[in-house]
């Protein structure tokens, strides 16, 4: 009976993730963490641990324990899509936008169509080449290459 109980926190723990609504699915996860623990007496199932991760990294300055939790639950639940869409959005969440983009390529090879990696990765969008690419793309002649083609190509779009 309080797998039920633990399992009904975790439902409302989603829930409210996906209302963005990060606080509340913090609270819900620790109480279904804790129920798993205390009542009964087994490590909480990683999908919990991920969640948790990821409202700790949405409400808190707790990045890399966030982070921490969402690593060791893909690890365990390699084969879970929702786990590295949560790995990701704590990434992102922490600018590291070159770590999210192959955790988000790795949850699409698990879901090719899960809605939520797919909006993701269109968010982030898609880079160019840099103009002179034997040259670092943060080098200073091919930033400003491409902002001036950016903007050239901005002005063509717009006419």
């Amino acid at each position: 009976m309080s797998n039920v109980v633990a399992e009904k926190s975790y439902t409302k723990g989603v829930e409210s993730v996906a209302k963005g609504d990060f606080l509340s699915g913090l609270a819900y996860f620790e109480a279904a963490i804790e129920l798993a623990k205390k009542v009964e007496k087994i490590a909480p199932p990683p999908k919990y641990l991920s969640y948790y991760g990821l409202c700790l990294a949405m409400v808190s300055t707790k990045s890399q324990t966030a982070l921490e939790l969402c690593e060791s639950a893909v690890a365990v639940e390699f084969y879970n899509p929702d786990l590295f869409h949560n790995l990701a959005r704590v990434h992102l969440r922490m600018g590291r936008r070159d770590r999210a983009y192959p955790v988000l390529l790795r949850g699409l090879q698990l879901h090719p169509s899960h809605r939520g990696i797919l909006g993701d990765v269109h968010s982030l969008g898609i880079r160019r080449r840099p103009i002179l690419p034997f040259l670092a793309r943060g080098n200073p002649v091919n930033r400003l290459l491409g902002a001036m083609f950016r903007d050239d190509h901005q002005q063509v779009l717009e006419a």
